[in-house]
């Protein structure tokens, strides 16, 4: 599996672009992130990957969370957030603007 690094720090959320690119098609690419310490308190966090005028939400525990499998894409996208709900409305909202990750076509594409 290749993994890609992510750094959230005050709400920023930056690739670190020596990772590489992302090969549409395949499901082996995970993205590891590291929190500063706002995100402590939460063990649970959902990543939310948006490529081609839609999104998939993946909850992850920890700070590794895979890549859904891309198709017909030359950039993804990627931010995170914590929803804590009350009655009615979110108790609590952390969010992270996105980071940029550039993609490949692949011969399925």
């Amino acid at each position: 599996m290749k993994t890609l690094h992510i750094i959230v720090a005050n709400k920023i959320a930056t690739y670190s672009s020596r990772g590489g690119e992302i090969v549409c098609g395949n499901s082996d690419y995970a993205i590891e992130f590291s929190f500063d310490e706002e995100w402590d308190a939460y063990e649970t966090k959902t990543a939310r990957f948006i490529w081609g005028g839609k999104y998939v939400d993946k909850e992850f525990t920890g700070t590794v969370c895979p890549v859904p499998v891309l198709e017909n894409t030359t950039m993804l996208e990627v931010g995170v957030f914590v929803e804590r709900l009350g009655s009615s409305a979110p108790e609590r909202l952390i969010t992270t603007t996105t980071a940029i990750i550039n993609c490949k076509k692949s011969i399925r594409c």
